[in-house]
């Protein structure tokens, strides 16, 4: 018959007899300590989730159990896709601390297996995994929107369309689809987005409306900004409907910072008798076309009264070289220059002049040899000079010439004799 042990404290009833015998319970075995569960190697970690900035800062904290005979070898990481991610190991022992960068905007699980040797050499690995969580949105919210032009008509509309920016989305937070109203009339469903472009932090969107012929009016577009599932701001803007449009059709750019810089401010004067170097002034902040002027309104004694004139490029730039023109003489040219430059609209927009100064410096060195600038003995003169400059030749004391501007002007300050030049004035 067979036997069947059971635990210990649990009794059977014997059928078959004239009554039911108890029958006392059986005591199992204890096992033997071979018979014991092997302890297998092990690891926990100090967090089950994560932000990207906590791994790159704190970092994650890994607990190993190591049993009797093994030993740990290495921890790996990876994300879901299977990319392996690099992380910076500290600690020893039971107990290692990892940090690192993970790729920009990555969340989801990054997988985590420690990898051990058995008593055997043989690697025994351990996986589990920590969750990546976005980073917390900002409840601050920096989103502007705007529109491309300030008035439409309705066939602009429905052939141009309007096109719909918002910048500035934080990282964590998102907007919500654009409305249109005006007033209390709800006129989103006559807006059709057709095309756009722009990532995380901000896009512009094509949007088309089929408004009622001659509908005129002010028109708002509107957007949500949410942060952690919550509305945290609304941003608008605003644009006209009209019959016909009088507004520029795009918007004016605002005109660049005036300023004027010189290079060199101070030079030798070996270089200022150099055609090639001489002294750059740069003019910057004009309107396009606008004619704007240098005048030399202070200087050395023998070199005053100098005025050059040109006209701002398309990029309301206008640029001087000044040099002298005198290499056998230039000590004349020692001293400082002050310059103002003011354009022909700055009186009726109340605009200060632009104002600088550089300065000749004296030098040991041999200033050079006379150039073809000399005029001395009337040869070379000013057909032979760039026209891209302004020159300043000094023929002796008492005496000093410019040549300006994309033009050749020379001006004379207390003239003791006629210049040979033919470009001289």
């Amino acid at each position: 018959m067979k036997r069947t042990l059971l635990p210990a404290g649990v009794a059977i009833a014997v059928a078959g007899f004239a009554g039911a015998v108890a029958v006392p319970a059986i005591a199992a075995p204890e096992p033997s300590p071979s018979e014991t569960t092997e302890q297998r190697p092990d690891v926990s970690l100090s967090t089950l989730e994560i932000t990207a900035e906590a791994l790159a800062t704190e970092g994650l904290t890994l607990t190993l159990t190591i049993p009797e005979g093994y030993s740990f070898e290495r921890t790996e990481f990876s994300t879901e896709d299977g990319t392996a991610v690099e992380l910076t190991e500290s600690g020893d022992g039971d107990v290692r601390t990892y940090t690192g960068q993970l790729s920009e905007g990555y969340t989801g699980n990054l997988n985590v297996t420690a990898v051990f040797l058995t008593p055997e050499g043989r690697e025994h690995s351990v996986g589990t995994f920590v969750t990546v969580q976005p980073e917390e949105a900002s409840d601050v919210s920096e989103v502007e929107l705007s529109v491309d032009r300030a008035q439409y008509t309705v066939e602009d509309l429905a052939e141009d369309g309007v096109a719909l920016t918002y910048s500035g989305v934080q990282p964590g937070q998102s907007v919500d689809a654009v409305s249109f109203t005006s007033g209390d009339e709800d006129l989103t469903e006559l807006f059709q987005g057709v095309g756009g472009s722009g990532d995380e932090t901000g896009a512009t969107t094509l949007f088309i409306a089929e408004l009622p012929e001659g509908w005129t009016g002010t028109i708002t577009a509107s957007l949500d900004v949410l942060a952690n599932g919550e509305v945290i701001d609304t941003v608008s803007t605003t644009f006209e409907v009209v019959d016909e449009v009088t507004e520029p059709t795009q918007p004016s750019e605002a005109p660049a910072e005036r300023a004027l810089a010189i290079d060199p401010e101070t030079v030798s004067i070996a270089d200022f008798v150099d055609q090639e170097k001489g002294v750059t002034i740069t003019a910057t902040g004009f309107a396009e076309g606008e004619v704007v002027t240098l005048e030399v309104v202070a200087g050395p004694e023998n070199v005053t009264g100098i005025e050059l004139t040109e006209v701002a490029d398309e990029t309301g730039t206008v640029v001087y070289r000044v040099y002298g023109a005198n290499a056998a003489q230039p000590e004349v040219y020692i001293g400082q220059y002050d310059v103002e430059v003011t354009g022909a609209e700055d009186e009726a927009n109340g605009a200060e002049p632009l104002t600088g100064s550089f300065t000749v410096a004296s030098a040991t060195s041999d200033p050079g040899q006379p150039g073809s600038g000399e005029e001395e003995n009337g040869s070379g003169g000013g057909s032979s000079l760039p026209r891209t400059g302004a020159e300043l030749a000094g023929l002796g004391a008492g005496l000093a010439l410019l040549l300006g501007g994309t033009a050749t002007v020379l001006l004379t300050m207390r003239r003791s004799k006629v210049s040979a030049d033919p470009a001289a004035l």
